[in-house]
């Protein structure tokens, strides 16, 4: 059998430091030699920087590309596609068969990936400042002319530099994602104090995604991975603000995320509405009002309702501002919580030019 790949609990690999995500495929068969059967048929094949992921259901496999000899093609016309590899860790050689097509991109891409090498990359340190010595060599205007000149020089030469090849910038805003995340994989593994990790996961939460799911590279599966990657990026904000956030939120921080692989108000409806379905412990809910908001399956009306009975015991009564401000969520939110949990006759209105207020409902306990 093949090296297994660790799923996280939204159904993504979890990937090494500096690995990222380049093409996937579903519906792929892994045989080994001329058997026509294994354990793993019709799963997603994805390829990254790193390795050859398939993925099936709760589990997956992986192959090194630094472990690829050879790449071979065979089948077509009335047999599905093929790509046979000649690895160096097993006697057999590895066929990928395609049934849904795809064959030749997956192998373009594996090719390109192969000559690469970027498993051999590393993010290396900056070089430390070189102390340099200044000689006055020249005083008065003369010398203060020239030492503006020079400045300039150097100004205009560094915004050359940032700003010329917008390629550049955005590749080395990538590397600062994937550097963070090889802090967070060694800080876990150094068993680095909890406040120090609340610290750098509220870093991460805000650096953005280092390999966005797009619709080049994931192909048939676009849908149900942008739902998966979604699920997977949203979980910590949502638990940041109270198990709940409006869609519009939710649109808007994974924009901001992805740079410029930006995703349409529509493909972010899809992915939501998939959530359910991918059992991802979340799902996107319509208030009749027409709020929408992506919650937490955990984040239950009834729990809602006991944590706002909660703080209203503490201060007798309250509004959707303070509500909103206890629980870090948009009034709006706040405001349909409490009418929720009038709803269910906890809560009494007060409603007066002042604005509306909720009060516990004493009379349950008449």
């Amino acid at each position: 059998n093949l090296p297994t790949v660790q799923l996280n609990e939204h159904g993504r690999p979890l990937l090494l430091p500096s690995e990222v995500e380049i093409v996937q495929q579903d519906q792929v068969d892994i045989c080994f030699g001329e058997s026509k059967t294994s354990p793993y048929m019709l799963g997603l094949l994805c390829l990254t920087s790193h390795r050859i992921l398939w993925i099936g259901g709760k589990s997956g496999a992986h192959i090194t590309l630094h472990s690829v000899k050879r790449i071979d093609v065979a089948g077509g016309w009335l047999r599905s596609s093929k790509i046979v590899l000649e690895v160096d860790f097993h006697p057999e050689h590895i066929k990928l068969k395609f049934q849904a097509g795809n064959r030749d991109v997956f192998r373009s891409k594996m090719e390109e990936a192969i000559r690469r090498q970027a498993w051999k990359d590393a993010i290396a340190a900056p070089p430390a400042p070189i102390a340099t010595k200044r000689v006055a060599t020249s005083a008065g205007v003369g010398h203060i002319m020239g030492e503006i000149d020079r400045k300039q020089r150097e100004t205009d030469a560094a915004l050359t530099d940032a700003f010329s090849d917008l390629t550049a910038l955005m590749n080395k805003a990538k590397d600062m994602v994937k550097l963070a995340d090889r802090l967070k994989s060694n800080m876990n593994k150094d068993n680095t104090n909890e406040q120090e990790m609340a610290e750098l996961n509220s870093v991460l939460i805000d650096i953005g995604i280092a390999s966005p799911v797009t619709r080049e590279s994931a192909g048939s599966v676009y849908n149900q991975q942008l739902s998966r990657q979604l699920a997977e990026f949203i979980k910590p904000h949502l638990l940041k603000h109270g198990g709940v956030l409006s869609l519009i939120d939710v649109y808007c921080l994974f924009n901001r995320a992805r740079g410029t692989e930006l995703v349409s108000p529509d493909d972010v409806v899809k992915a939501v509405d998939m959530f359910p379905q991918l059992g991802l412990l979340m799902s996107c809910r319509r208030f009749t009002s027409g709020v929408t908001v992506v919650q937490l399956d955990s984040n239950d009306d009834n729990q809602v309702a006991a944590r706002i009975l909660e703080f209203l015991n503490q201060h007798g009564s309250v509004d959707a501002s303070e509500v909103a401000s206890f629980a870090n969520m948009p009034v709006a939110l706040a405001r349909e919580q409490l009418l929720g949990a009038e709803s269910k006759g906890l809560l009494c209105r007060d409603e007066t030019i002042e604005g509306l207020r909720f009060y516990d409902n004493f009379f349950l306990k008449v």
